[in-house]
């Protein structure tokens, strides 16, 4: 008999109201994928890999079709947090048995896929919550039930999933440049074309946007607004944690939302904070210049307009243009004009280490993406 999404989130949300134990919810997950699924003899369970000449590793289950492993599956009690190493853990155990599909069932489960071409670490396609109308449950048995299963059909569907992702990633990054200062610019730049088009000088126009406030904002947003993941077929139910971290540089969210690589970051905790708590210049010295780490030289994480208009003055630094975020400026509740470092990441004048850490004493959460 073929069972339904319905069964098996029924089964497995059961599982997590009883609060079962690791044992029991394997035992779970067995029976779904034996009998739900009908891979019969097909799931082997706590299968010994040889590791070198004296270890061994078991993968909680392996499923195996025409004599061939298939997909790797770590378990973990359905309400654990997943945490790295259960992730480490995964994809050891993938790349030891050569197979470029593994999930990981636990609080929810996740479809990794470890693409031949991309030599970093596997990327996660979706994450399934234990929830009747999740659509990505009917994906789930389609790609995983025995009978329907086939290797090239979901190598398709991932490398699918991987550009509906970029695509989803870039459209992203586009309303954040939208909502910037580059947004503004841009429709000034527009307004001004249009205006002159219709026969008014320029001195006309500029004298017009003098008197005009643009402002560029997102609507009211939702995890699935500010999600990088858009699909139209199915709809995932994604938070911005779950999107393919950038190859050359690994992206973060702020609090679960956006993508910014570790010197936006610094930038948008700063944003979010005058946001929430208006302060004077003075304050936000203190805050932010005054809370970090001082080992051998100072480190100026905001700085006022005038003292960087100085600094770049008084020193002969090559990229003093890039140092700050002269084109995003900010102005604190004294009316103070200031600017956030770019110096900000790995080996930088600021550790993004730092940031972080300040970050969690503000009340802000930053995470790198893909993570939950």
């Amino acid at each position: 008999m073929d069972f339904s999404w319905n069964d098996i989130y029924q089964d497995f949300l059961n599982s997590k109201i009883r609060k079962c134990s690791e044992r029991e919810f394997q035992n779970s997950i067995f029976s779904v994928f034996r009998f739900y699924l009908r891979w019969q003899n097909g799931i082997v369970a706590e299968e010994c890999i040889p590791i070198g000449a004296t270890n061994t590793i078991r993968p909680d289950f392996v499923l195996y079709k025409d004599e061939m492993p298939q997909v790797v599956i770590e378990s973990k009690e359905p309400n654990h947090i997943q945490t790295d190493r259960n992730k480490e853990q995964l994809f050891s155990y993938m790349r030891q048995k050569k197979v470029d599909f593994g999930l990981y069932i636990g609080e929810v489960i996740q479809l990794y896929y470890d693409e031949p071409t991309n030599a970093e670490l596997p990327l996660l396609m979706f994450t399934l919550e234990y929830d009747k109308e999740n659509p990505y449950g009917i994906t789930f048995v389609s790609l995983f039930n025995f009978v329907d299963f086939d290797k090239n059909r979901l190598t398709d569907y991932c490398t699918n999933r991987i550009k509906e992702i970029q695509k989803e990633k870039q459209l992203e990054i586009d309303i954040q440049q939208l909502t910037s200062d580059e947004g503004v610019n841009l429709c000034s730049s527009i307004l001004k074309s249009h205006f002159i088009s219709k026969g008014y000088s320029e001195t006309d126009v500029e004298k017009l946007l003098d008197d005009i406030e643009i402002t560029l904002k997102r609507k009211c947003q939702t995890p699935q607004q500010t999600s990088p993941i858009n699909n139209s077929s199915p709809r995932p139910v994604l938070g911005i944690n779950e999107s393919i971290p950038d190859k050359k540089e690994q992206k973060f969210s702020i609090n679960g939302q956006g993508i910014f690589c570790k010197r936006e970051c610094a930038f948008e905790l700063v944003k979010l904070y005058i946001g929430d708590h208006p302060s004077t210049y003075n304050t936000i010295v203190s805050v932010f210049n005054g809370q970090l780490p001082y080992k051998l030289k100072p480190k100026k994480y905001v700085l006022s307009k005038d003292e960087v208009e100085t600094w770049k003055k008084t020193l002969a630094d090559k990229s003093k243009d890039t140092r700050w975020r002269e084109k995003s400026p900010l102005v604190s509740s004294d009316g103070i004009t200031f600017y956030v470092t770019t110096q900000v990441g790995d080996n930088c004048r600021i550790d993004f280490k730092d940031i972080v850490s300040l970050s969690e004493k503000l009340g802000y959460k930053i995470e790198p993406i893909g993570v939950r």
